[in-house]
């Protein structure tokens, strides 16, 4: 934790640093797991992000999330730090619920931080999960036009959160345009959601399972890319 009165020069920026932050939108919930409607901001104490709350009539329109073109499901902002910035950027996300109220993905003072590179002037940040801001954002690209590397091979990543009550996230990696069937089964090997069944671009893909309706319990996720298989387990608690 630090205050103003810790920050002196050789703990700020001696030149400006463009940002691009990546925030995955599939899951932002609120505190019972719901999913949350609304616009997605970003918020914070360096300028020129600002707290959203504490400054109701500022504009706020340069802190609003987009979508992301080349990173499906993900919202983006890009943010220029100038000199004389603190180099850990301390931040936090939030989605707008109507009228001044905005929810954010932390408590008091539990806020992300982010230290920024010393040989680095652009910088494009894949987040962790809304709502872990104890884990810095991954640097996926840096300084030149991001595009995600496409995967070697065809791959299922472990559900999260897992166990997941009553939704979760699975993520798949394909390494070229295909065929693409995702779906799940009880331990009865009786289908129970078909997630995917259409042909797909190349690259990595998330998508939402939503276990509402189901008891608690184990189900298998399958997913088929052309001539492959790839099965996990899953945990569903209640």
């Amino acid at each position: 934790r630090r205050f103003w009165s810790d920050v002196d020069f050789e703990n700020s920026l001696q030149r400006e640093v463009v940002i691009t932050f990546l925030l995955d939108r599939t899951l932002v919930e609120d505190e019972d797991g719901e999913y949350l409607e609304g616009e997605l901001y970003m918020a914070g104490m360096h300028f020129p992000m600002f707290w959203l709350w504490d400054y109701p009539e500022e504009d706020r329109s340069h802190l609003l999330m987009q979508p992301s073109a080349d990173f499906e499901d993900h919202y983006e902002l890009t943010v220029t730090f100038p000199p004389g910035t603190y180099e850990n950027v301390s931040y936090t996300y939030a989605v707008h619920t109507g009228g001044d109220t905005f929810v954010t993905e932390s408590g008091f003072r539990e806020n992300r931080i982010f230290p920024i590179p010393d040989d680095q002037d652009t910088i494009f940040v894949m987040e962790a999960p809304w709502g872990d801001w104890e884990t810095t954002g991954e640097i996926v690209v840096s300084s030149e036009p991001y595009l995600a590397d496409l995967p070697e091979a065809v791959m299922l990543d472990q559900n999260y959160p897992n166990p997941f009550n009553p939704s979760t996230a699975i993520r798949y990696h394909i390494p070229a345009d295909t065929h693409v069937r995702l779906v799940v089964y009880d331990l009865l090997g009786r289908r129970v959601s078909t997630l995917i069944d259409d042909q797909m671009m190349a690259g990595s893909h998330r998508v939402v399972f939503d276990g509402t309706r189901l008891a608690s319990g184990s189900y298998i996720y399958r997913l088929q890319a052309g001539d492959e298989t790839v099965t996990r387990l899953m945990l569903l608690v209640k």
